[in-house]
């Protein structure tokens, strides 16, 4: 149950921040004056969209509070780093970002990362 927990955790954490970084760009830059900036600010957060990102994250703490409650943390923390990938495997599909060496390197040592964690049961 814990794993599922995880799981659940991850994937509405990274639904989440992908709808933040989807309608993001659809803000598109802040304005200058100050009182522009807190209307643009509230006039986002109201935005349908980033109240359902919100509330996934919401969900994503609810699953991670129930995975911890069962589970070291020292095991299950591990694997919110495939929050990482699997946000770096979206950003390109979804939003075109590049793919360099670097970050192949370092997804690869975050999933070797949690695959050790995660036999060390």
């Amino acid at each position: 149950m814990t794993r599922t927990y995880l799981l659940f955790s991850v994937l509405f954490a990274v639904s989440g921040q992908l709808l933040l970084k989807w309608r993001s760009g659809k803000f598109a830059s802040l304005p200058d004056p100050l009182l522009r900036k807190i209307l643009f600010f509230f006039r986002n957060l109201l935005d349908p969209f980033v109240l359902l990102a919100l509330t996934l994250g919401l969900i994503s703490l609810f699953c991670w509070i129930m995975a911890i409650s069962r589970a070291d943390l020292s095991y299950a923390y591990p694997f919110m780093g495939a929050v990482f990938v699997l946000i770096f495997v979206f950003s390109v599909l979804l939003f075109g970002e590049p793919v360099t060496i670097s970050k192949v390197i370092g997804q690869v040592l975050i999933v070797l990362g949690i695959v050790v964690s995660g036999f060390s049961r």
